[in-house]
């Protein structure tokens, strides 16, 4: 041991116990890659060497087969921060930093922890103090320079992918009815059953107008619907089931069945507590959409018939059920609401919008702004005309409560949402 590395592993240290952080990212590379996991596991005679008897010596190795992008879903890395914070840590060892973090953000709070509750950071490398200076700046070096390899992995990987999506090479998970050929092209299913159901499924949303009367209709027939086993030992197996309104919806906006091949349709976002969300994006902001890919059971002018019918029955039911602002925005999107609509069921283009408009011409409703508890409002009309304040809810469809600003105090008032207007910032 050197005298520099004798300095660090101080009496006072050796007293807590030490924490060795086991990690691989996939489940693939832990069944496969042994030798890097027999090298995380042997930095426990490192930490004997150093001075540790075994029996201190804990392995935190349940977060095997999990991403280090994160520290949301590893189970292992919470807990050992919290044995950290709650000062039981002499030392914390790792391979490398990415095994403990690929984040900056989560490697970062780590050090910072270690510094204040005393703990010696040790990887492959060397052994840290995070409470020295130097110590401190080369491992946030470490951890940048971890982010950054996981950032140019998954640049490339990313490129690539997106290199075959855009000749339409890229193999994608294909909905009932469509299958890969022995070339590897997108062809019919071969199976006349099949193909016949999703026909008439079609056929029958053309001369019913409705999702649920297809419904309907294959129910009042006693008819199932054909599905296919996504994994598992029954992989590709067909079998059938009963016909439901969302299984409906899925294949009426799937533009796969009008022949299409699309790559990009959703947005994948990551809230600061590390949870995912998947948003659906409208067409036109698809990463890759190549007509005439394949062949379909229907054309493309079909199937965008189909999703003005659909737009045209949601605003529909959005106004019988009194939800104005919703109907609204899909008739026009200058009162659409927020700039991110991906919430929305569908997507309505300019040409479905002019098709909604005509097919709703004996329809009263009056499209009001969007409004947005918490934003900034002025009364536009009636005995509080040009009074300004604070949107606080909204109540009973079109009735809204604000706080405004009279001599000096705020006072709640409740007046309809067609008197005020939003006031925007400049």
């Amino acid at each position: 041991m050197s005298t520099e590395t004798s300095g660090k592993v101080t009496a006072a240290r050796l007293r807590r116990d030490a924490y060795l952080y086991v990690r691989q990212s996939t489940l693939y590379q832990v069944i496969h890659n042994t030798e890097s996991t027999a090298r995380q596991y042997d930095l426990k005679g490192r930490a004997v060497a150093l001075g540790w008897p075994e029996d201190k010596i804990h392995v935190i190795d349940i977060d095997q087969g999990r991403s280090g992008a994160s520290a949301a879903d590893r189970a292992g890395f919470q807990q050992l921060v919290a044995e950290v914070s709650l000062g039981r840590a002499g030392i914390v060892l790792g391979l490398e930093c990415s095994r403990l973090a690929r984040d900056s953000a989560d490697w970062q709070q780590l050090v910072k922890i270690c510094a204040h509750a005393d703990t010696l950071i040790c990887d492959e490398d060397g052994l840290y103090d995070p409470a020295i200076f130097n110590d401190r700046v080369l491992l946030g070096m470490k951890g940048q320079l971890s982010e950054f390899e996981l950032h140019f992995l998954r640049a490339r990987m990313r490129g690539g992918i997106l290199a075959k999506a855009r000749r339409g090479e890229l193999k994608l998970q294909l909905p009932i009815g469509l299958v890969y050929d022995s070339r590897g092209e997108t062809v019919l299913d071969p199976d006349g059953g099949v193909r016949q159901a999703i026909s008439l499924l079609f056929d029958t949303f053309t001369a019913t107008g409705s999702a649920f009367a297809v419904v309907q209709a294959f129910r009042k027939a006693q008819l199932t619907f054909p599905a296919r086993h996504r994994g598992g030992p029954r992989a590709g197996e067909l079998y059938f089931k009963t016909l439901t309104h969302d299984q409906v919806l899925k294949i009426l906006h799937n533009p796969c069945y009008a022949g299409a091949y699309c790559y990009g349709r959703a947005r994948h976002t990551t809230d600061l507590d590390g949870h995912h969300h998947t948003l659906i994006k409208p067409a036109e902001d698809w990463t890759v959409l190549l007509p005439d890919h394949h062949p379909g059971y229907i054309t493309w002018p079909r199937y965008q018939a189909n999703l003005q019918i659909l737009a045209a029955n949601a605003a529909e039911a959005l106004l019988a059920l009194g939800h104005t602002e919703q109907a609204a925005a899909l008739i026009d999107p200058l009162t659409a609401g927020p700039p991110d609509r991906d919430h929305w069921l569908v997507h309505v283009a300019r040409a479905e919008i002019d098709l909604l408009r005509s097919e709703l011409p004996l329809r009263k409703f009056e499209p009001h702004p969007y409004l947005v508890v918490g934003s900034k409002v002025r009364i536009a009309s009636g005995p509080l005309a040009g009074a300004s304040g604070i949107l606080l809810r909204k109540k009973n469809g079109l009735r809204v409560v604000l706080t405004v600003d009279l001599i000096c105090q705020s006072v709640a008032v409740e007046v309809g949402a067609n008197e005020i207007e939003p006031l925007h910032a400049h």
